[in-house]
């Protein structure tokens, strides 16, 4: 008898299924964003619609090597990443030609880490656009809009926190350019300069509140530097 065959394999398989996560991560419950969850609320509710009482998402998964109810729950995921092309191609436009445009998005969509993550159930699907505009906006000093996006990004995923880092690089990289176009570049100037980014990340803050408490999120993002004990994998997280 195959495993497929046993009465009881369903049963086992939902077992193996629970995969704690790490006490390193989201220990603080609210500190995790909650619009990766809020967006998939609509295709879960569609699911919810068109499949039967007596047969779950794990049902078509363990029966099924695939079926298309799979991707009911991926719809999200997959707008997601169309309109990560769709917006790699806007950019192009503006900054290039409708060729590069099209090139562009093509790569995009056809970028390894694409393929396997967009069609998926994915945080980073629905990260990755924000965080596209969010650049793009912000190497074009529009600081408000890469400020609503970037709030947008943080409330999707916590990892998003690292393009501060870009953020600080493209600052440097503007006073550098500053200084070499006025030698007498004064720290005035400068902080005119700064002001921009500064709007950007208060913006990014105020959108990210309604998705995360504050003091819980900033106890995630800051674990590598408080170094609260971490548990690598086992139940009793």
């Amino acid at each position: 008898m195959s495993l497929k065959d046993d009465p009881h394999a369903l049963t086992k398989y939902g077992k193996r299924l629970i995969v704690p996560e790490p006490d390193r991560f989201y220990s603080h419950g609210a500190g995790k964003p909650l619009l990766s969850a809020i967006a998939s609320i609509p295709q879960l509710a569609l699911l919810k619609l068109i499949s039967s009482n007596d047969k779950n998402l794990l049902y078509y998964q363990y029966r099924y090597n695939y079926h298309g109810i799979l991707i009911v729950v991926r719809l999200v995921q997959i707008l997601a990443g169309l309109a990560t092309m769709l917006i790699v191609y806007w950019i192009l436009v503006r900054e290039c030609d409708q060729t590069r445009a099209l090139i562009g998005a093509a790569c995009v969509g056809f970028f390894p880490t694409a393929i396997e993550y967009f069609p998926n159930l994915h945080q980073g699907s629905i990260l990755a656009p924000f965080l596209v505009s969010s650049m793009y906006f912000f190497l074009k000093e529009h600081y408000k809009k890469a400020g609503l996006f970037f709030g947008l990004a943080l409330a999707t995923k916590n990892v998003a926190i690292f393009m501060l880092r870009v953020f600080a690089v493209q600052v440097i990289d503007n006073l550098i350019e500053a200084r070499r176009a006025a030698s007498d570049l004064d720290w005035k100037v400068a902080l005119r300069k700064l002001v921009g980014p500064i709007k950007t990340v208060a913006i990014s803050v105020l959108v990210l509140l309604p998705f995360a408490n504050p003091i819980s999120y900033a106890s995630e993002i800051l674990t590598p530097v408080t170094h609260r004990a971490t548990d690598f994998g086992g139940e009793n997280v």
